[in-house]
């Protein structure tokens, strides 16, 4: 019986390969360590590069198709804030002729006026599918091994089969084996769905008004890693597989020992020779022998993009009107005016000129004309810079009002006010609640507060200031006492103006046809037409005899939507005693039943029926006929003449009903 133990000799492979991975791992920090910390980093990126060629135009370098740029300004205290946001699909069409990819704004108008605010942009890559043909030097590499560790699967299979029939022999770890093996010859698959890019970049801004963003070496790098990871860990994928192939002999193999057991020495020796080349591979990939950098350099991998960031735009009194903004993407760092020229993508935005004091002048206007931009009235004479530029006077002379102005208007120019004495930054001088102009009109003393003038009604509540002055009532208060009555209107009605619990006899303060007296000993209220909310006004009501201070009792005979069916009788046809065309058809419901046609329906009468009893052609005519015969031949009214009288009589019933009811009220009162 012969066992071999090939399990414990894979794990000192394994082993072996462990530390030179750590060596290879500290030699990379080390090396990241030193470029991190290289004192002379500004973090602003150079747009020269070793590699670059100078660009004739955008058609010849462009990365992007579909582009769309969206550009916002905004006003800061200082500065605008201007907002930039690319965004484009990767042109696949394209052969990258170096490996920069750099993304370009321009606006002419903000040449000498852009700043760095400090902060990166924000850069978004949808990566496209890679294969292991765009890495040459890669593919090369996995070739060689894949031919040694396929020979060494189809050996482990072999022995396999073999087992399957002896039971002294069994194969374990043959499942994953073949499953790392597939994943190393269709390693294309994981190649195609590697992690999009997203990073922050720094923005370089120029004097000539251009803003760019090289993101050339973060995309790259970030490929390259992506690679790197997927590479390395199928790889080692497929060291632990082979690292777990156990095949055990615990027994007589019988004749086909010789067979067997060549083919376990020649697995043994498959592995012996093959997993230190599958360590030096994952080596080879990490440290960079295989120039992954710079082939995925000259690939095109970009497929949905986006490019955001802020700059500051400095203000100035240049700016005015709307300012365009390019911006594209290109394979290049060599940003020259015939590229800038080229750019194809654009968008407007519309420097807004600041007024800070509202007075109708810019803060660039001001500053001109060396007025306060935080004050709308520079020199303190009652009238705003921007009138005073208007007026064609000076805003820094306080006594420079100009010929013709009204600062206060009241109808006074300042040099009338000046000569009158009156205060031409005040309209009422006198404060007695009558403009300066008013009075001047009115041949009163615009100086004099007692003076309001003989006939002049200030609160215009019907009195004169002189009478409400004998009254005692305030000449500048419509209603003195507050009772909702006017002044004039408790005058001419015989109450008290000074008291607010006189309304005065025969006074009706609501206009709802009841005196305030008569509505205080009804209950109801006298500033309230209809006190129970029903829709009938508190005077109809106890015209009507129903109860005003009850919203359920509209009163026999009341038609409160006047559609000439009353409440009762609506009720009993199911219509809307409120509303006096229930069926919303155009036709009012007393119309409706008078017609003899459904006031529920809104489909009854059809405008196009001969019977409906609208007057449409010969309709109408024939109809007028019919009734004149009948009442020829029957001696008969016709049946809408009839319905006619009978709601008459009905109409007069009731009205005579009200007045009985109203007369007899009284009596009892």
């Amino acid at each position: 019986m012969k066992k071999f133990n090939y399990k414990g000799r894979m794990n000192y492979l394994h082993r072996v390969n462990v530390r030179k991975t750590k060596k290879v791992l500290v030699t990379s920090a080390v090396a990241s360590a030193l470029i991190v910390a290289n004192p002379g980093h500004s973090g602003i990126l150079s747009v020269t590069s070793p590699s670059t060629v100078e660009a004739a135009s955008l058609a010849e370098v462009k990365l992007l198709t579909n582009v769309e740029l969206e550009s916002v300004l905004s006003e800061l205290e200082e500065h605008y804030n201007l907002n930039l946001n690319l965004t484009g699909q990767g042109d696949t069409s394209v052969e990258l002729i170096n490996p920069d990819k750099t993304a370009v704004f321009y606006a002419e108008e903000f040449a000498g006026l852009l700043e760095n605010d400090g902060n990166p942009a924000t850069v978004n890559v949808e990566l496209t599918a890679i294969t292991l043909e765009d890495l040459p030097t890669l593919e090369a590499a996995i070739s060689d091994v894949t031919g040694t560790v396929t020979d060494l699967l189809n050996n482990v299979i072999e022995v396999a089969d073999y087992a399957s029939d002896l039971e002294v022999l069994s194969v374990d770890g043959l499942d994953e084996f073949q499953t790392a093996v597939n994943n190393l010859n269709n390693i294309d698959d994981a190649l195609a769905n590697l992690l999009a890019y997203e990073d922050t970049v720094p923005m370089q801004v120029n004097d000539d008004g251009s803003v760019v963003v090289n993101f050339t070496d973060g995309l790259n790098h970030h490929v390259e890693t992506a690679v790197k990871d997927v590479v390395v860990s199928t790889i080692q994928d497929l060291i632990n597989a082979i690292d777990n192939i156990d095949i055990t002999v615990d027994g007589d193999l019988g004749p086909l020992a010789p067979v067997i057991n060549a083919l376990i020495d020649t697995i043994e020796s498959s592995i012996d020779a093959v997993t230190p080349v599958l360590n030096g591979l994952i080596t080879d990939v990490q440290d960079g022998s295989l120039n992954i950098l710079e082939e995925v350099g000259s690939l095109q991998v970009l497929g949905e993009t986006s490019i955001e960031g802020d700059v500051l735009v400095s203000k100035s009194s240049d700016l005015s009107g709307d300012v365009t903004v390019y911006g594209s993407a290109a394979n290049t760092s060599t940003i020259d005016a015939e590229l800038l020229s080229s750019l194809d993508g654009s968008d407007v935005v519309t420097p807004t000129q600041t007024d800070s004091d509202e007075d109708g002048l810019t803060d660039d206007e001001e500053e001109e004309l060396g007025t306060d931009p935080n004050n709308p009235d520079t020199d303190g004479d009652g009238i705003s810079d921007g009138d005073e530029v208007e007026n064609g006077t000076d805003p820094l002379d306080p006594n420079d009002p100009g010929e013709g102005t009204d600062s206060d208007e009241d109808g006074l120019t300042d040099d009338e006010e000046e000569e009158l004495g009156t205060d031409p930054n005040n309209p009422d001088t006198d404060g007695d609640g009558i403009s300066d102009g008013d009075e001047v009109e009115n041949g009163t003393d615009p100086l004099d507060p007692n003076d309001p003038g003989e006939g002049t009604d200030s609160d215009e509540d019907g009195l004169t200031d002189d009478e409400e002055e004998e009254l005692g009532t305030d000449p500048n208060n419509p209603d003195t006492d507050g009772d909702g009555i006017s002044d004039g209107d408790e005058v001419e009605n015989g109450t008290d103006p000074l008291n607010p619990n006189d309304p005065g006899e025969g006074t009706d303060s609501d206009e709802d046809g009841l005196t305030d007296d008569e509505e205080e000993e009804l209950g109801t209220d006298p500033n309230n037409p209809d006190t129970d909310g029903d829709g009938i006004s508190d005077g109809d009501e106890v015209e009507n005899g129903t109860d005003p201070l009850d919203p359920n009792d509209p009163g026999e005979g009341t038609d409160s939507d006047e559609d000439g069916l009353t409440d009762d009788e609506e009720e009993e046809l199911g219509t809307d005693p409120n509303n006096p065309d229930t069926d919303g058809d155009g036709i009012s419901d007393g119309d409706e039943v008078e017609n003899g046609t459904d006031p529920l329906d809104p489909n009854d009468p059809d405008q196009n029926d001969e019977g409906s009893g609208q007057n449409n052609d010969d309709s109408g005519s024939n109809a007028s006929e019919d009734d004149d015969s009948d009442d020829q031949e029957g001696n008969t009214l016709p049946d809408t003449a009839t319905s006619m009288w009978a709601y008459g009589l009905g109409g007069a019933l009731a009205l005579m009903a009200g007045v009985v009811a109203k007369l007899f009220r009284r009596k009892n009162v």
